[in-house]
């Protein structure tokens, strides 16, 4: 038959499992399959990157740098020779 997909078997096994499987077998194709990885991994790959990059941004260790700069600075060591 042309332009048919999936399993050239007629026999659909009984139970769930059996069915799912014919239905994944006949529905998803390679193409198909390839598609919908690209798609997830792009769209991981997105939200993942945002999430990054806006947790990054966030003032975190501003407090401690600002401590460290109200501190007067250390006054200049001398170097003594034996």
């Amino acid at each position: 038959m042309e332009g048919e997909h999936g399993p050239t078997v007629t026999e659909v096994p009984s139970g769930a499992a059996g069915r799912l499987i014919h239905f994944l077998r006949s529905y998803l194709t390679l193409p198909r399959t390839h598609s919908i990885i690209g798609i997830v991994a792009g769209c991981l790959s997105i939200s993942l990157g945002l999430y990054s990059y806006l947790h990054l941004a966030k003032p975190v260790a501003y407090d401690a740098l600002r401590q460290a700069l109200s501190k007067p600075p250390v006054a200049i060591a001398a170097v003594r020779q034996n």
